[in-house]
């Protein structure tokens, strides 16, 4: 009986990996937001991380963590309470409606995918905040974020990718589906 507990209780544990991974990507980009002329030097890490969980593993991100990701990023990056958790939901929502397409893709597509995607993220958010400042705001740091967004998002993909086989591989051997 004891050891079938601890086993749940492991698996459970590694089934969190990839949301607690992404709490401290987002609270290391966090810190480093505080520096002048750094914010737009970050790439947006849960962008990334929705975006590879929900095709490979969306049961290891489903909607309520992408929620909750978004109002704990607006709350440590002093942003619209509620803007990225906007932003994550419908990014949740268009990846998972064409999951079953995009995991049979090679990473090169998936790159453009996401290259295009992480776009609508950034012209999505700006866009926010310009209908809740009133003001029409070109920013020129949207564009260097999503910039360096999918310029990290190889590096990004494969730690992601190694994660998920060695999860994969354990959770093989335990019996899960």
């Amino acid at each position: 009986m004891k050891r079938s507990y601890y086993f749940k209780l492991r698996l459970r544990l590694q089934s969190a990996i990839p949301g607690v991974l992404t709490v401290v990507l987002l609270i290391i980009g966090a810190a480093n937001s505080q520096l002048p002329g750094i914010p737009e030097f970050i790439p947006s890490f849960t962008v990334m991380a929705i975006f590879f969980w929900v095709i490979y593993a969306p049961r290891f991100m489903p909607q309520g963590l992408s929620f909750l990701l978004g109002i704990l990023q607006d709350a440590l990056n002093g942003a619209i309470l509620g803007q990225s958790a906007v932003i994550n939901l419908i990014l949740w929502g268009v990846i998972y409606s064409q999951r079953r397409f995009l995991i049979k893709e090679s990473f090169i597509v998936l790159y453009g995918i996401f290259a295009i995607t992480s776009l609508f993220c950034s012209i999505l958010a700006w866009l926010i905040f310009s209908l809740v400042s009133g003001q029409f705001l070109f920013a020129p740091s949207i564009v260097i974020q999503w910039l360096f967004t999918i310029g990290c998002y190889p590096l990004v993909h494969w730690i992601f990718s190694n994660i998920y086989l060695a999860m994969v591989k354990n959770f093989r051997y335990s019996g899960w589906r």
